[in-house]
């Protein structure tokens, strides 16, 4: 079995009343997967529990207010560095607007599993966890 990673990361798993999810595409200037398609995210901040940061992230990347449901699912990331956390998240304000941060985000897109699967380039991970539900 693979070694824990040092690090934890949290992913957002968000979706609409239609059930769509919230797809980010990560903005061009970034170090780590530049352009590439995934939930919301990022690294745990030294203090902060999993759901804090996954809540923080999530203003940080779109600028929506969540709350942190369950954790979901639980892998490594691609390149070995964290232990990715999966919680469901839900908008505070359901009237909320999504406002992407232009560094960390270049692309925004609602769409359904089945629909979402044509995205590329897309994390792994991601394409692994949506492939079993569509």
């Amino acid at each position: 079995m693979a070694e824990r990673p040092g690090k934890d990361g949290v992913v957002a798993i968000l979706q609409d009343e239609e059930g769509r999810y919230l797809f980010i595409r990560r903005g061009w200037g970034l170090v780590r997967a530049p352009g590439v398609w995934c939930f919301p995210g990022g690294e745990v901040e030294p203090g902060e529990t999993l759901t804090q940061a996954v809540e923080r992230e999530v203003l940080e990347e779109v600028g929506l207010r969540v709350s942190a449901g369950e954790e979901l699912h639980e892998c490594i990331s691609p390149n070995g560095e964290y232990l990715l956390h999966w919680f469901r998240v839900e908008k505070k304000d359901a009237s909320a607007i999504l406002q992407p941060d232009s560094k960390e985000v270049a692309e925004v897109a609602w769409l359904s599993p089945d629909r979402s699967l044509a995205l590329e380039p897309m994390l792994p991970t991601l394409r692994t966890w949506l492939n079993k539900r569509s």
